[in-house]
């Protein structure tokens, strides 16, 4: 901790002027905190399995056991949304030039790291890395240290973010395909047990229809949050590689682009809220 801090004063007086305007990145920030705090997959992640339940009779067991595993890694999950959310509200802050109190949400993270079981042990040592970094930002930083913040919260912010972008786009994706799949098959079986019975048929029908059109609800607003953490990705790759000329205009539009692409994601899904 001495040896960062070190390097951080000696790094304090270069980089960006104090009085920059980055509108631009305190936008692209804010909205990526905004994202990082949407928490709504963690708990579908096992609600999906609860409701399976009763489209799959006789394998109640091992959805149940599944479930609980889920329930068990989800503490874990929120803590690598809070930590991202709170990289993103303080590079906000840095880049608005404002003092800000993080301390709350800082001390919630490095409790988290000590505290909650994570899918791998990468995932725990980058929400320890990010947590202490962000407590140092607090402390030390502003406005002109702002590329010293992205450099060093580069490495454990891309693999908590890429963490979470895979389990969206695969684990996430496949419990509500997983789903789908037993959706249609349980009604498959009610078709053929309602025989040529119009008014069950219909009755069937309309059921199925409605249990699928909530996994095509679900699938939306799930494209629409992986499409906003890819533009978050892409936008923070782009902050670090061009850290040293944050003020410059080009990287100034490709932030307001990626902040564009951010909100217009997160439409996708109060659209379909």
């Amino acid at each position: 901790m001495r040896v960062i801090r070190k390097v951080f004063a000696i790094l304090v007086c270069g980089g960006l002027a104090a009085c920059a305007n980055l509108v631009e990145i305190r936008q692209f920030a804010a909205l990526s905190a905004d994202s990082a705090s949407y928490q709504s997959f963690v708990k579908d992640l096992s609600a999906s399995l609860e409701r399976r339940k009763q489209f799959e009779p006789g394998n109640e067991k091992f959805l149940e056991e599944q479930r609980k595993r889920r329930v068990e890694l989800a503490p874990g999950l929120l803590a690598i949304h809070r930590s991202l959310e709170t990289y993103m509200r303080i590079m906000a802050s840095l880049a608005a030039d404002e003092t800000a109190s993080f301390k709350s949400e800082v001390d919630a993270i490095n409790e988290a790291a000590l505290k909650y079981e994570f899918a791998s042990e990468k995932q725990t040592a980058a929400v320890s890395a990010l947590g202490k970094l962000l407590g140092i930002a607090v402390d030390l930083w502003r406005q002109r240290e702002l590329q010293n913040y992205i450099e060093a919260g580069y490495g454990p912010f891309s693999t908590l973010l890429g963490d979470l972008l895979l389990i969206n786009r695969q684990a996430y994706g496949l419990t509500l395909q997983q789903e789908q799949d037993a959706i249609t098959r349980y009604f498959e079986l009610l078709e053929l047990e309602a025989g040529k019975n119009p008014a069950v048929l219909k009755l069937v029908a309309l059921q199925r229809e409605s249990k699928l059109q909530a996994i095509q609800d679900r699938r939306a607003k799930l494209a629409g949050y992986v499409k906003a953490l890819e533009a978050i990705q892409i936008g923070h790759e782009k902050l670090y590689r061009e850290r040293g000329k944050l003020s410059d205009k080009e990287v100034l539009i490709e932030a307001r682009r990626y902040a564009r692409e951010i909100r217009e994601s997160m439409q996708i899904i109060r659209n379909v809220e």
